[in-house]
């Protein structure tokens, strides 16, 4: 990226690298599909308590993907949310992710149709609702490294909560 383009009067330091980035609105339905393809059977429901799932199952493998609804499924009162607030933005010419890693940093992440600007990282805020301050935050951070963004048409923006723990938590039960 060139120097024109950031805005690299406040960064002391960076690392460059190269990698690949994962856009799991397009990734997941093509896994599911070949997983499925070969056998696989996916089964989505509502489970209260997931022993008792588990105990009346006939299942071999039972994956637990609960996430937050562990707290409710596992009773996991170690489990609280993170809630995460993106704004999307058409900037076709934008090909390197950046991330401030300060304590108020923000990122930006090309992906194939759209770049995401972000973000935020809140615990314990269930909050799904766009928040316009912390839209400003994301927009104006994200702005301030790269000025060319103020030029990138707003698509929308996205707020979801993410599990959080302090510790991890990690079981193997063998059932019935």
């Amino acid at each position: 990226m060139s120097t024109k383009t950031l805005n690299y009067t406040f960064i002391s330091d960076g690392i460059e690298f190269i990698t690949y980035t994962s856009e799991p609105t397009k990734l997941l339905p093509y896994l599911m599909k070949r997983f499925q393809a070969n056998g696989g059977k996916i089964v989505q429901q509502k489970i209260a308590n997931l022993e008792d799932f588990i105990t009346s199952s006939e299942y071999d493998v039972i994956i637990n993907c609960t996430g937050l609804g562990s707290r409710e499924c596992v009773k996991d009162n170690g489990m609280f949310s993170i809630r995460g607030q993106v704004s999307r933005v058409k900037a076709n010419w934008l090909y390197h992710g950046l991330i401030d890693e300060s304590d108020d940093g923000n990122y930006i992440i090309p992906n194939c149709e759209s770049v995401i600007l972000g973000g935020t990282h809140q615990e314990n805020d269930y909050n799904t609702k766009v928040c316009p301050n912390d839209k400003a935050f994301i927009i104006n951070g994200c702005q301030k490294i790269v000025p060319g963004l103020e030029n990138a048409q707003h698509l929308y923006d996205w707020v979801g909560l993410r599990p959080g723990r302090d510790s991890l938590r990690l079981e193997a039960e063998k059932g019935g």
